[in-house]
């Protein structure tokens, strides 16, 4: 089981978000202003996700960075973007 620290948590949130908007590694690449490889490191855990990139995906997803942090996570907003 993966420890479960800020970075971690937010990085699953933000693999719920990719998933429930079936958003491509591509855009978030674009998203984040970086190569589709440095998304995938990221994305797959391999490199730690920086706050300028949650604020990113926050920012173009409809949620508040602080969304991707918290103790609790709420999916609707989804629902709000779509």
């Amino acid at each position: 089981m993966m420890e479960q620290t800020l970075n971690n948590r937010a990085l699953t949130r933000i693999r719920a978000v990719v998933g429930a908007k079936k958003l491509s590694t591509t855009a978030v690449a674009a998203m984040w202003n970086q190569s589709i490889d440095m998304a995938t490191r990221r994305l797959n855990g391999k490199v730690e996700l920086k706050l300028s990139e949650i604020e990113a995906f926050a920012r173009n997803t409809g949620f508040e960075p602080i969304d991707f942090l918290s103790e609790d996570f709420d999916l609707s907003k989804l629902e709000a973007t779509a």
